[in-house]
């Protein structure tokens, strides 16, 4: 069987010669001229050839999963947007009319049977953790396909680091033994029930049995089946959305409740305002924020129905390594979400995602995100811990930090 190296460059023959059709001269006839051809039983030959293709389709599938395995360099970084802010602003609100109108009912009918299950949003509200992080450092969760290859590392994350996940990530952080102290969700759908379990080797009702002593962080117009699985504690906030009927009814329901999350349309936009606003903390790291398809066309680390090719709607964008990847138009307006407030609002916003389109252009990457990967990050958050033993007494001889 030829390898793939063989394949592409050359190798001798598999059987020989590889000549099916031998002269009356080589085979030593002296007969009429006529050929002498040796026939192969034919059966025979269609299943050798199709094992060798099964062979080789196993191995390239190999090669695609590894051959981006390789050692890769962030892009430089250039000081400034290459974009205007206010433009990165209105393109990440270009979508706005299209969802409001789409869930304009539902979100109001979610929020009237959401009040009469809990009474008022002000009593069990996301305020009670208002400045419980402040100043300190806060890892946010996203769904991207990148997860796959560094969320076992958030279990080494400091006691005192939070972690902000959204829920769709459940069942695959479980499986990998990290819990989030936040587990965030703003979709109004039936989806956000349905895809809580994605990612995990168990079935759902033993996942929803696991939520018991969790942390939920939902929108006050979240499907209302959310909250009759979820097992755990409550939090609720509202959002600024820009429509006056969705106002208005949020003003009929419980007057004044501005308890707002502010998420430009996804819910790693409201995580990450839940971290940065409400706990409190100044720096940000953000893992599974791709944004973007993987090199492989996987949009989740996990078997979904949107993994596969992206379609002819996608949008080719370099990712933090400068190698070209694809994304839909709404993702791509999430980025320019997520880059216009690293450019605006205060703190420092570490990228570790080791993919996907945050803080990328064509030029280079934007200096307000500092790119990092997880590893390095969790290791940064930890040197503290190097000087435990010497402060112990059982290292010898002690060490100092620097």
């Amino acid at each position: 069987m030829q390898s793939l190296r063989e394949l592409f460059f050359g190798a001798p023959p598999i059987h020989g010669n590889g000549g099916l059709i031998q002269t009356p001269q080589s085979l030593g006839s002296t007969g009429s001229g006529n050929l002498i051809v040796p026939v192969r039983d034919g059966m025979a030959e269609i299943e050798r050839l199709a094992g060798e293709n099964t062979a080789l389709k196993a191995e390239l599938e190999q090669v695609r999963k590894t051959h981006f395995l390789i050692h890769r360099e962030f892009m430089p970084y250039i000081d400034e947007l290459p974009v205007q802010p206010a433009d990165l602003y209105a393109q990440a609100c270009a979508g706005d009319k299209v969802t409001v109108d789409s869930w304009r009912d539902t979100w109001i009918a979610n929020m009237k049977a959401c009040h009469e299950k809990f009474g008022s949003f002000r009593s069990q509200s996301i305020g009670e953790y208002r400045a419980k992080y402040a100043g300190g450092t806060c890892i946010v969760a996203g769904s991207g396909p990148s997860l796959k290859g560094n969320a076992e590392q958030l279990r080494h994350r400091p006691a005192n680091v939070p972690l902000v996940s959204a829920l769709h990530n459940y069942a695959f952080l479980h499986d990998r033994g990290v819990t989030a102290d936040f587990y965030m969700t703003l979709d109004a759908g039936q989806v956000v029930v349905d895809e809580m379990c994605d990612g995990g080797e168990k079935d759902a009702d033993y996942y929803w049995s696991t939520t018991k002593d969790k942390t939920l962080c939902a929108f006050i117009g979240s499907v209302p089946e959310l909250f009759a699985k979820w097992q755990g504690k409550v939090s609720l906030f509202s959002a600024p959305i820009p429509d006056e009927a969705v106002h208005s009814a949020m003003e009929a329901v419980e007057p004044k409740y501005y308890h707002y999350i502010s998420a430009g349309g996804n819910v790693l936009g409201g995580s990450t305002y839940f971290a940065r606003a409400i706990l409190g903390a100044t720096t940000i790291v953000w893992v599974g924020n791709d944004q973007a398809f993987s090199y492989d066309k996987q949009f989740y680390g996990w078997q979904h129905a949107l993994n596969g090719e992206p379609g002819t709607r996608s949008i080719r964008w370099p990712d933090v390594y400068g190698i070209t990847v694809h994304t839909w138009p709404s993702y791509f307006n999430f980025k320019c979400w997520f880059d216009f407030i690293t450019a605006r609002v205060p703190g420092q916003w570490i990228n570790a995602t080791e993919g996907g389109i945050i803080g990328s252009y064509r030029e280079g990457n934007i200096r307000t995100v500092k790119q990092m990967s997880l590893s390095d990050v969790i290791g940064m958050l930890n040197t503290h811990e190097g000087l435990k033993t010497t402060f112990e007494g059982e290292q010898d001889p002690p060490m100092v930090l620097f």
